[in-house]
């Protein structure tokens, strides 16, 4: 029976777009004015043992503003040393170009190149009549049907949105899953799968949102839902969507918990919202999306039990009539969304292997970039851009001292002062508190 290929997604849904500026990408260089189209050379590479791979067909998705559609450009096959190269590509703003590579039974993904920008990683600056050029390396990996590598590392659950008029709260789940071992897994049967996510007890509108696609989702008997989507070395986030109804100022939430979990935490708005529970002792605060968050969790979750926790202090429409309709709370999912992918560690999206990097970018290359990407948007007052800002913001602090370093030693420069200006607290809590990645 001809194997089914699995394709390792690492953008499948428009909301994460938002969240997509936050990660350096890879660009093609931004002297549009002196050349008028560009290419991308990468390589394919074992991911385990480093070996190129010669011989393997390389092809190019060219993807839409919004990552939700995609269509072949060009294809190539790789030489002697693993190399690819894909010329002619033009470098229009919405030009958004990702290499994918078959291997085994899974179909791989490289880093999303895009057409503008200053100059990043990677990336050979264009100069006068010379091609730009992006670099795209594709990793691939052997597959296992071993679930003993794969484990559940953690998972958040952040109140999102609220609507008093009727009733309904909305939930993002993050879920980040490890897989330990050098290769892919791929469940077979998808049953077999180790991770099993459960959604709250009574959530309506279940949406995967990155990660994972509905077609992917098998319910199980125990009503877990399992993502048949291959899980790559290192860690695979994925991010789902639920909705609650409640009826008063408090709603009480359950979440069973069907496999072992390393970590659980519940992020609330800290604007009069409450979270009481026996389970979960405080996590600190967090900055998601320009809200203060309040943290709680709870760690080395075993298969059989539960999570339960009541979120007090939520606007209703007895209060509404009062405040004469007026919504007291109403924090948009989508900018909320963007910022907990961004701030979570779930950056993978735009580029699956960044938890693989062999060759980390220089701190001070990366905080030269990051002052002109700020100052570029700080011109800008859509909420896409803000937030992207805001993102930056925050990488930038951890660089250059705004979050202490390992040795507390490194100086700010002045450049990282300006760029950050009165705005350092908000981007400190953003990158260094409870929704920062965790090592």
């Amino acid at each position: 029976m001809k194997p089914r290929r699995w394709l390792l997604r690492t953008v499948c849904c428009g909301l994460a777009t938002s969240a997509l500026g936050t990660y350096a990408w890879p660009k093609l260089a931004l002297a549009q004015s002196e050349v008028s189209t560009g290419t991308i050379r990468g390589r394919v590479l074992h991911g385990t043992s480093g070996a190129v791979q010669t011989a393997i067909e390389v092809r190019l998705w060219n993807l839409d503003a919004s990552i939700r559609s995609r269509r072949v450009v060009q294809t190539a096959v790789t030489d002697s040393d693993g190399g690819y190269e894909f010329a002619g590509l033009g470098l229009a703003a919405a030009d958004l170009y990702q290499p994918v590579v078959t291997f085994g039974e899974v179909e791989y993904v490289g880093p999303v190149v895009r057409a503008i920008g200053e100059q990043a990683t990677r990336v050979q600056r264009a100069a006068d009549g010379e091609p730009a050029i992006g670099a795209s390396d594709v990793r691939v990996f052997d597959v296992t049907h071993d679930p003993s590598q794969v484990r559940l590392a953690r998972t958040s659950l952040i109140l999102a949105q609220v609507n008093a008029a009727t009733g309904e709260v909305s939930l993002i789940q993050t879920i980040i899953v490890s897989n330990d071992g050098p290769q892919t897994y791929v469940a077979q049967p998808v049953t077999a799968s180790p991770v099993r996510m459960a959604p709250p007890v009574g959530a309506a509108g279940v949406a995967p949102l990155t990660g994972v696609q509905h077609e992917d989702l098998v319910v199980t008997s125990d009503g877990g839902l399992v993502p048949a989507v291959p899980m790559a070395p290192g860690e695979t986030p994925l991010t789902m969507g639920y909705s609650l109804t409640y009826a008063g100022p408090r709603l009480s939430v359950t979440i069973p918990i069907l496999q072992p979990i390393g970590q659980l935490r519940v992020l609330v708005p800290a604007s009069g919202i409450q979270v009481e529970s026996d389970d979960l002792r405080p996590f600190g605060a967090a900055a998601v999306g320009g809200n203060r968050f309040t943290a709680v969790g709870t760690t080395d979750l075993i298969p059989g039990t539960q999570v339960t926790f009541t979120i007090g202090g939520l606007p209703h429409a007895a209060k509404l009539a009062i405040w004469g309709g007026r919504r007291p709370l109403q924090v948009g999912i989508a900018a909320a969304a963007a910022a907990v992918l961004a701030t979570l560690g779930v950056l993978a999206l735009a580029d699956p292997h960044a938890r693989r990097r062999d060759e980390p970018v220089p701190a001070d290359e990366e905080s030269e970039r990051l002052v002109a990407d700020i100052r570029e948007l700080a011109d800008k007052e859509d909420p896409t851009s803000q937030l992207e800002r805001r993102a930056r913001k925050a990488r930038l602090l951890a660089l250059t001292g705004g979050v202490p370093s390992a040795d507390g030693s490194r100086p700010r420069p002045a450049a990282a002062d300006e760029a950050v200006g009165d705005n350092g607290a908000e981007g400190a809590s953003h990158a260094g508190h409870a929704v920062g990645p965790e090592r």
